[in-house]
């Protein structure tokens, strides 16, 4: 009902405001897939990477989508130092050498 959207409209505000995905939840699910994770980065195994690196573009799409369409929010996202970090890490020209 009203007092659900209330409380959905104030979530939203609060995101916006904070800019929660990029400074807290992308940093968080980006630096855990680097510490526990580190073999999804290598390209030996191209059908693997390929999987890997896949699974990252949805998990990162599911990040972005807590922006709203908020363009400046997804540049923010975008550029941030764990975004930047987290796709220099993907060895691509390796990767299609190797195709």
């Amino acid at each position: 009902g009203a007092e659900e959207l209330a409380a959905d409209a104030h979530i939203d505000e609060v995101l916006a405001v904070y800019d929660i995905p990029t400074r807290v939840i992308w940093p968080e699910i980006q630096d855990a897939i680097v510490r526990n994770m580190a073999a999804v980065f290598s390209p030996g195994i191209p059908d693997l990477f390929q999987r890997c690196f896949l699974a990252a573009r949805r998990i990162f799409a599911m990040v972005e989508q807590l922006h709203h369409g908020d363009e400046a929010a997804l540049r923010r996202l975008h550029t941030c130092d764990a975004s930047v970090a987290f796709w220099k890490k993907w060895n691509l020209p390796v990767y299609f050498q190797l195709r």
